[in-house]
């Protein structure tokens, strides 16, 4: 049986006792959210990055325990305000993003 990228982060996320992830869904995070599903981590889908990590860190300020913050390389610079907002408090938020791949390089993606 073949073990996807996104099952690897999901596992990982799972075993480091990660609950929710707070996404905007599409693209390069279908393959995460496959593996999230298949290891029943609630995703929460949110309209914006910046809001995603918003919510992110939120959750970790209400919970106490690190939540983590999904978005596609195309936007994860819309998702630095929240980023930084998050360091600034010390909130444990993990902020994940991967690459563009290649098919796509220099399309401006």
């Amino acid at each position: 049986m073949k073990v996807r990228g996104g099952m690897l982060l999901a596992r990982a996320l799972r075993e480091k006792g990660i609950t929710q992830v707070f996404t905007l869904s599409g693209g390069f995070c279908n393959p995460a959210l496959e593996g999230l599903m298949e290891c029943d981590i609630p995703v929460i889908n949110t309209p914006h990055e910046q809001i995603a990590g918003h919510l992110a860190d939120a959750n970790t300020r209400i919970t106490r325990k690190p939540t983590v913050c999904l978005v596609g390389p195309e936007g994860f610079a819309n998702a630095v305000p929240s980023m930084m907002e998050a360091w600034g408090e010390r909130s444990p938020v993990i902020f994940i993003t991967g690459s563009s791949t290649l098919k796509r390089e220099g399309s401006g993606g």
